[in-house]
C-alpha cells in the first residue's frame, strides 16, 4: 500500500485502504449501516447461523492483512455479518479456511489463546475514542472480554460481561455466532453511531487481518483508528 495512503488514514478515521487497481478509497469504507431485525426474533448462539435473517444481514467490507504482508489480501476471506434489535447486537462470522489448518484447542472462559485461531472486536459505544468493550472468540470455543480505556492503551480483563457466543468448525473452516445483550453495555441511548473494529488472527501462517485501518502503522486497540457502526436506535 502506498505510504501516502497510510498517512491519510491517521488523519481521517473513515478513509479506507487504496484498492489494488490504484483507485482512491471511499469516504465510507469504514462505516457500515446495520439493520434492525423484527422484535421477538429468536436467536440461539449455537454457531450455526441458520436463522433466516443472517442471509440478509449487512456484511462488513473485506478484512485486509497487516501480518505477515502489510496490505495484502488474506490467505482466506472472513465474512462478518451484523444486525440488532432493541435488546441485542448480533454478530455472525465465517472464517473460511483449510479445516486441517484451523487451530482450535482452548475452550475455557478468558483462556490464553495465543496458539488458537481467534476473532476479536471492540465497541466504542460512546464514540468518544476513550473507552470500549472488547470481546474475543476462539475457533475452539473460548470466550474472552475486557474493558478498554485510555483510548485503547489500558486493558482490564477482570471485567466479565454477560454475553453469548459459540463457535463451530466446518469443512470450510470455522464460524462463530455472537449475541451481545445491550444491557451488558454502557452507551448513550440518544446516539446512533458506535466506534468499532474487528480482526482475525490465523495461527497457521501468523496472519493478522482487520477491517478498519489495516496497517502495521496502527494498533488494533487504538480507538482513534477504528470504523463506525451506524443506524443504532431504540436500544434498551
Amino acid at each position: 500500500m502506498p505510504s501516502f495512503v497510510r498517512a491519510l488514514g491517521s488523519v481521517c478515521l473513515l478513509l479506507g485502504a487504496a484498492t489494488a487497481n490504484g483507485q482512491e478509497p471511499s469516504q465510507s469504507s469504514f462505516e457500515v449501516q446495520i439493520e434492525r431485525v423484527p422484535e421477538g426474533t429468536q436467536v440461539t448462539a449455537d454457531g450455526e447461523l441458520d436463522e433466516a435473517f443472517w442471509a440478509q444481514a449487512v456484511r462488513l467490507g473485506p478484512l485486509i492483512a497487516t501480518e505477515p504482508i502489510d496490505g495484502a489480501p488474506p490467505t482466506h476471506p472472513t465474512d462478518v455479518r451484523m444486525a440488532y434489535d432493541s435488546e441485542n447486537l448480533y454478530v455472525g462470522i465465517v472464517c473460511h479456511d483449510d479445516p486441517n489448518e484451523v487451530r482450535a484447542l482452548q475452550r475455557q472462559r478468558d483462556a490464553y489463546v495465543r496458539y488458537d485461531d481467534v476473532v476479536e472486536m471492540w465497541f466504542d459505544t460512546f464514540d468518544d475514542q476513550r473507552f470500549a468493550f472488547w470481546f474475543q472468540v476462539s475457533a475452539g470455543g473460548s470466550r474472552g472480554d475486557a474493558l478498554l480505556s485510555d483510548s485503547g492503551s489500558a486493558f482490564n480483563k477482570d471485567w466479565d460481561g454477560i454475553w453469548y457466543g459459540r463457535t463451530k468448525t466446518t469443512d470450510q473452516g470455522w464460524q462463530a455466532e455472537i449475541v451481545l445483550p445491550i444491557k451488558t453495555l454502557a452507551f448513550d441511548p440518544q446516539a446512533t453511531r458506535w466506534g468499532f473494529n474487528i480482526r482475525r488472527k490465523r495461527i497457521a501462517n501468523g496472519e493478522d487481518a482487520r477491517w478498519a485501518n489495516a496497517s502495521v502503522a496502527y494498533r488494533f486497540f487504538s480507538l482513534e483508528e477504528g470504523g463506525a457502526l451506524l443506524g443504532l436506535n431504540g436500544l434498551q
